[in-house]
This record gives C-alpha cells, sequence and structure tokens, in this order.
C-alpha cells in the first residue's frame, strides 16, 4: 500500500534523525537552530529543556509517521492482538504499533523493538516502507533511500 506523504513531513522525520546522527550538511546548524526549528513544529515546548546527546527510538519516530498519516488510512485498533512479540495489547503505545505493522512500516521479524536507540538506518526503512518501496529495500536502508531521491534534500 503506497500512502501519499508531503515531503515537509519527510524532512522532518529526517531532520529529527539529523539530531542523534553526525551528517556533514548538519554540521554548521546550531544547537539553539535545531531547538528553534522542532519547538516551531510542536516537538518541544517552550522553554523545555534540550539535550542535543539525546538518542531517538524507534517508537518516536514510528509515531511521528503514523501520526502524520490521516485517520482514514489507518486501522482501527479494539485492543487486540498489536503484531509484535515485544508490544502487550495494553501496553500505551499498543494503537501506534498496530498501525505500524497494518501499515507495513516495519519488517516481518516480529518485534518492533520501540525503545531501542533509532539509527538512521531505521528511520530510512521506516519512511521506505511508508512510501510503498517495501519490496525494493536492500539491507542498506540509506542507500535504498538515496537510491529513490528521498534523502536528496538532506545531503
Amino acid at each position: 500500500m503506497k500512502i501519499k506523504c508531503s515531503s515537509a513531513i519527510l524532512a522532518v522525520i529526517m531532520f529529527i534523525m539529523s539530531l542523534s546522527v553526525s551528517l556533514p550538511v548538519f554540521a554548521e546548524t546550531t544547537t539553539q537552530k535545531k531547538y528553534d526549528v522542532l519547538t516551531s513544529l510542536g516537538f518541544f515546548k517552550e522553554g523545555e529543556i534540550y539535550y542535543e546527546e539525546a538518542s531517538v527510538t524507534r517508537y518516536e519516530i514510528i509515531n511521528a509517521i503514523v501520526s502524520a498519516i490521516p485517520e482514514d488510512k489507518k486501522a482501527y485498533y479494539n485492543g487486540g492482538e498489536v503484531g509484535f512479540s515485544d508490544v502487550a495489547a495494553d501496553d500505551s503505545i499498543a494503537y501506534t504499533a498496530y498501525n505500524a505493522k497494518y501499515l507495513g512500516l516495519t519488517g516481518d521479524d516480529g518485534e518492533l523493538r520501540p525503545y531501542e536507540t533509532a539509527s538512521f538506518q531505521d528511520a530510512a526503512e521506516f519512511v521506505l516502507r511508508m512510501l510503498g518501496y517495501g519490496d525494493f529495500i536492500t539491507d542498506d536502508y540509506v542507500k535504498t533511500a538515496a537510491q529513490v531521491g528521498i534523502t536528496k534534500s538532506i545531503g
């Protein structure tokens, strides 16, 4: 299933990942500028403490993607089986996990690993799958993202 998503949403997701991954394109971007942009987008509240070395979890990226998708494209979750062995039906992230599975944002290994620190590879995989490139993904998600032009605006 292909989901249409604006390039602005993709840019935000990739930008979030840049906070925990050193990319040359962001070398000259100050921490304050990153904080100001993310605050203006609603990721931080005004005055909230920001730690540049803070990491992003796999769940946080998946939640950002699932939140950006219109409700009519998501599955109704009634509290049953989530689809991942590491997310229980009564877990607070069950709705997002269920929709990540429904939308095909993750691979088929049976685990979401929601609280693991996300890598740029993870972010690239989730975005590629969201855009319907699941069948074309190689083991190098960043390379595949570059080949299809997703990372063009950040590098």
